[in-house]
């Protein structure tokens, strides 16, 4: 049986192939529309607030082990009123200058001049928008005096659904926080993955990252601690710091329920980890 050969007219085929450019050139501004970004720099004079800390559950604000002045910043538990925030694109918040000399390198060490580098950025409030593609939660850490119950969540976010974490910033989720955010659940953490999320937190440079972390970012730069979680859900912004993910989204899978069939969550594996 002979094939007969069809032939589209020119004009069809390049009104088709103009309406795939215009869709693949619309989504690249997707987070900077949807994430309400109101610049793509970020500047080094913005405020930088004193970290309030305190003991948590028998651990003091230093932690144990590590570098104390580094989990005392990743021990804050101050906020900031919501237009405290500088509302960063993510591709910018990533390229904001590290200083890989000190990285690995206690900051009792560190030459006035790098510490005075990363000063210019670090402790400053900043909110982003970007794609979950990774979720992990880590092992016992200094910052949390070692406690295995006490652990922080690592979430990789990025410009697309689809990246690979190396190619994203991490953002931390610690215990001192998420105590008084309800709504921040393993489930919760787990489900990020594959949705758009906006992140407020305080910057921190992270130069003693646990292992598994290390080599599996971008930058350096991380938002710990994270302070406020959204997820946008039918155009809107969905708090998840009271209630849970799927509590206020329609269709949005609850705790027990499978994930619909061949959907995949790249969750990475929880192993115990030592480390920041």
């Amino acid at each position: 049986m002979r094939h007969r050969s069809v032939h589209l007219p020119r004009s069809l085929v390049m009104l088709s192939l103009g309406s795939m450019l215009i869709v693949a050139l619309s989504g690249c501004g997707l987070l900077q529309s949807i994430g309400g970004s109101n610049t793509d720099y970020y500047p080094s004079n913005l405020p930088h607030s004193t970290p309030a800390v305190a003991t948590f559950q028998g651990c003091p604000p230093q932690g144990q082990g590590g570098d104390p002045l580094l989990n005392t910043l990743e021990n804050r538990t101050d906020d900031t009123p919501v237009n405290g925030y500088r509302v960063t694109d993510i591709s910018t918040v990533m390229t904001i200058p590290t200083t890989p000399q000190v990285e690995g390198v206690n900051r009792s060490a560190w030459s006035s001049a790098d510490a005075k580098r990363i000063a210019l950025y670090e402790g400053t409030a900043v909110r982003t928008t970007g794609w979950g593609v990774a979720a992990r939660k880590g092992g016992p850490t200094a910052a949390n005096c070692m406690s295995d119950t006490n652990r922080d969540w690592y979430l990789w976010i990025g410009t697309g659904a689809g990246d690979a974490p190396i190619t994203t910033m991490v953002v931390v989720v610690t215990p001192r926080v998420a105590q008084n955010r309800p709504g921040w659940t393993d489930y919760t953490m787990r489900r990020l993955v594959g949705q758009v999320v906006r992140v407020s937190g305080w910057l921190v440079y992270d130069q003693e990252p646990p292992a598994f972390l290390a080599n599996d970012r971008v930058t350096a730069w991380e938002i710990q601690p994270v302070m406020h979680l959204e997820t946008l859900s039918q155009n809107q912004w969905i708090n998840l710091d009271l209630l849970p993910f799927g509590s206020r989204i329609s269709g949005t899978p609850q705790p027990g329920t499978p994930a619909p069939s061949g959907t995949v969550t790249p969750v990475i594996p929880i192993t115990p980890t030592s480390g920041s």
